[in-house]
């Protein structure tokens, strides 16, 4: 006579059957992985790249004749060779870098498929460019490549790598960004960047491109809080390359020459110098238009429209421009920016837009915004060299103003003459202070009154161009970590019950790996209530138990 309430062997066997295929299915997905991994690398390495830029670049031409034409005045002092970022179009890829020293030099472009240590899996062969524009390195595309470096010759040992971002978007993500000059210096910067971030946000600026070499505390927690949000993105300076702080800008500039070689008329030259060498490049195919402006700079249209409106308007009314310049006037700030963030009075007194209205009234340098797709080079107040076919658009102070504001003695107030009194719109005012408060209460006033002590750039530059590379693997192990251990827990009960040990006993207060008890004595008479209960888990005298009871009888 069978046990009645013995598990049927078919279901055992399907439970089998289904445990078989999930761990089949795992590890052919596992080895497909591998197998498409390895497949992918062999094609890479067996195609036959080009090994230099004159085939894979468009505006090769134009990059030479600028190149040979600039290289006659051009000196600069030497500095260490540095990577920032890699990019990657359609045709070609653009390195940036921090190294000063070396324009015009041959150097060679290095692709790599996976970075580990010791051993680099290289996508060859190596590409012949040279650095131009200052600070960039035009290289070709290698479609399997998710690394870079740049190396003097072709067979160098490569020390420094930065990882690929893909640019090649069919449609712009933001149609208009802002790429704000290098943060240096121990000057506090939060007052001012905070009301740059609420008054472009007004004015239709969707994302900000931040270069930070020196921050204070305060500064630190407003940036980590717009990055966090998804408002902006930071690129932090090797604290090992260290240079003069105005010469931080130079390494976002598209074009200069000098003869100079002295460090204070290097820092006379380029003091208005805005940090966009590496962002013409980061927002190009990410953003449709990007603004150019230092920290100090608020633009306001004159007329009822917000700058998005106006930049739009102007370029899609003629596809020839590239680039539209602002007039600028220079307003008069007469404190230097507060240590501590006191609320209300602190913004009363210090926020430039509310507090410093008189301005000169002659016109100084202008800024700009453009098209990224139709510049090649940028020079720090306008385009040095567009790509064949765009020119440039200048708007009137009738139109727009870009507010300046200049730090300076009350002692050295020329005139009150020669100044204007312009205050910032009322209509907009209440609500940029609004903004501003806001996010100063909770970004700043949240964590207590007391800045530390003031905090150079954190060294995270290599970091990041690391940390991608280091969560992905991280994210795939996890993955597989977790499919690993939903298939134990899903698989136990069926190979403990196979096994003879019986369905472990998740009642009890311990893990279910580890309350694994024999199978109980199946009785030989009537089952009772009470011993129902115990091997169903159903209370005793239950419809069910009573079924059993008659089928156990008749039997």
């Amino acid at each position: 006579m069978a046990c009645s309430d013995s598990p049927s062997w078919k279901l055992v066997a399907k439970a089998a059957l289904l445990v078989f295929c999930s761990v089949l299915a795992f590890l052919s997905y596992s080895h497909h992985n591998r197998a498409l991994r390895k497949q992918d690398m062999n094609v890479s390495l067996d195609m036959d790249y080009t090994t230099h830029i004159k085939d894979c670049v468009p505006h090769y031409a134009l990059l030479l004749q600028e190149k040979n034409r600039a290289m006659e005045a051009h000196r600069e002092p030497d500095s260490t060779f540095s990577l920032m970022a890699a990019y990657k179009y359609e045709d070609y890829s653009v390195v940036t870098t921090q190294a000063m020293g070396v324009f015009g030099r041959k150097v060679f472009c290095r692709y790599f498929y996976v970075i580990s240590s010791p051993s680099n899996t290289e996508i060859g062969p190596a590409v012949e460019s040279f650095v131009f524009p200052e600070y960039a390195v035009y290289c070709c595309t290698r479609d399997k490549a998710r690394f870079m470096s740049v190396t003097e010759n072709a067979n160098d040992s490569v020390v420094e790598y930065v990882r690929i971002v893909d640019r090649r978007f069919r449609r712009p993500k933001y149609s208009l960004s802002l790429c704000l000059s290098p943060m240096y210096g121990s000057e506090r910067k939060w007052l001012l960047l905070a009301e740059l971030v609420e008054h472009n946000k007004l004015q239709g600026v969707e994302y900000f491109y931040l270069y930070v070499k020196d921050m204070d505390d305060y500064t630190n927690e407003l940036i980590t809080n717009y990055v966090r949000s998804g408002l902006a993105e930071v690129v932090l300076f090797h604290r090992d390359k260290d240079r003069l702080g105005k010469l931080w800008q130079l390494v976002f500039l598209q074009h200069f020459s000098f003869t100079r070689n002295d460090s204070q008329d290097w820092c006379e030259l380029f003091r208005n110098n805005s940090g966009f060498r590496d962002c013409l490049q980061r927002s190009r195919r990410h953003s449709k238009y990007v603004i150019i402006q230092d920290l100090n700079e608020r633009i306001l249209p004159t007329d009822n429209m917000t700058v998005r409106e106006l930049v739009r308007g102007t370029m899609e009314s003629d596809s020839t421009i590239a680039m539209v310049s602002f007039p600028s006037l220079e307003f008069m700030m007469t404190l230097d920016p507060p240590l501590e963030y006191r609320g209300n009075r602190t913004l009363d007194i210090y926020l430039p837009t509310l507090a410093f209205h008189k301005n000169k009234i002659t016109e100084t340098t202008p800024k700009y915004a453009i098209d990224p797709t139709k510049v090649l080079i940028m020079w720090d107040q306008s385009v040095s060299v567009f790509l064949p076919g765009y020119r440039e658009h200048h708007f009137t102070p009738e139109e727009v103003i870009m507010r300046h504001y200049s730090g300076i003695a009350t002692e050295e107030i020329p005139d009150l003459a020669l100044l204007n009194d312009t205050a910032y719109p009322a209509e907009l005012m209440s609500i940029l202070y609004s903004k501003v408060e806001k996010t100063l209460n909770q970004v700043i006033k949240g964590r207590g009154n007391c800045p530390r002590a003031f905090q150079p750039t954190l060294q995270l530059t290599t970091y990041h161009q690391r940390s991608s590379f280091l969560k992905t693997t991280c994210f795939y192990a996890m993955i597989r970590f977790q499919i690993v251990a939903l298939f134990v827990l899903a698989s136990y009960p069926v190979a403990a019950q196979i096994l003879g040990y019986g369905y472990p006993n998740y009642g009890a207060p311990y893990y279910p790996m580890l309350a694994i008890v024999p199978a109980p004595v199946q009785p030989v008479g009537p089952v009772t209530g009470a011993e129902t209960g115990a091997n169903v888990g159903l209370a005793g005298g239950s419809p069910i138990a009573s079924t059993l009871n008659e089928k156990a009888s008749h039997s």
